[in-house]
């Protein structure tokens, strides 16, 4: 059994203090640090910050909302930490709540399934071959990523374990890799199914 850390979502102490108990965590044992990605520090920053000074350990993103960052974008910010941690990025990815992308990014939340098939369909190619071409409903990617062969490489070492919401388990999405549990009200429950292709 692998035993990890999560940290909590609103991260108020200082950078040099959270390296500092991620070092210490890491000392004790565990297999992973987990750090969600919400109002505070960006959590894939920290994890680059986070190789150089916390070996071994795997480090995971619980979760990246999908929303705010074009697949593109995502892609070459997650091969860089990937890069600078040696392959130990574990990339969490999820759909954030209506109320923080409608309230915070005033982006649509519609349709968050369809939004998340085409997000990955778009991003694992970017992520496994550093090209994609994808032009759908809720997300367009047309790019080439320009990475050294030594982090080329890393795609196949790191970044295997995606985690991703339930609404993938629900509508059965196939391109994932495993998923990231949490509980559901009735109403988000009802907005998914509505959401699933027929």
């Amino acid at each position: 059994m692998r035993i990890g850390v999560c940290f909590p979502t609103k991260e108020v102490a200082p950078l040099d203090e959270m390296l500092a108990r991620f070092e210490s965590v890491a000392q004790q044992g565990f297999s992973s640090l987990w750090l969600p990605q919400s109002s505070g520090f960006d959590a894939l920053t920290v994890f680059a910050l986070a190789g150089s000074r916390v070996p071994r350990v795997e480090l995971g993103t619980s979760v990246i909302p999908t929303y705010p960052r074009h697949p593109v974008a995502l892609a070459a910010q997650a091969l860089t930490v990937n890069a600078a941690t040696e392959g130990r990025l574990l990339l969490g990815l999820g759909l954030s709540h209506r109320m923080t992308i409608e309230g915070s990014y005033s982006l649509s939340y519609e349709k968050p399934a369809r939004h998340m098939r085409e997000y990955l369909a778009a991003l694992i190619p970017l992520l496994e071959k550093g090209e994609v071409d994808v032009q759908a409903t809720a997300v367009t990617a047309r790019a080439r990523l320009s990475t050294p062969e030594h982090v080329k490489a890393l795609r196949n070492k790191g970044m295997r374990k995606t985690r991703l919401e339930p609404p993938l388990v629900l509508v059965r999405t196939t391109r994932h890799f495993g998923w990231y549990s949490r509980y559901f009200r009735r109403e988000e429950v009802r907005l998914i199914l509505r959401s699933r292709p027929r």
